[in-house]
């Protein structure tokens, strides 16, 4: 996988298992979009916290669920990705 400097990038910040922040080095240029993370590991969450969540099948599976909105990164995304790239990861 090759990047360019120019490549937009949307990273997910997690810290302690639990999204934090959706980054992106590109904010001005994507159209608004929602960005929902479902969370189906329920034992991590009160009861409370827990909707259903219907799924393909017709099943309905409860999860956390939460909206986040698209931030402007302060950290360099090109260079992680950079330095995934130079140790073989894609």
């Amino acid at each position: 996988m090759a990047t360019q400097k120019d490549e937009r990038t949307l990273a997910i910040q997690i810290h302690g298992g639990r999204v934090k922040s959706v980054i992106t080095n590109v904010a001005g240029e994507i159209e608004p979009l929602n960005i929902l993370v479902i969370d189906y590991d329920e034992h991590e969450y009160l009861h409370s916290e827990l909707i259903p969540v219907m799924q393909k099948n017709d099943r309905v599976l409860p999860a956390s669920c939460y909206l986040y909105p698209l931030e402007s990164s302060d950290i360099d995304l090109q260079g992680i990705i950079e330095t995934l790239l130079s140790r073989g990861e894609t």
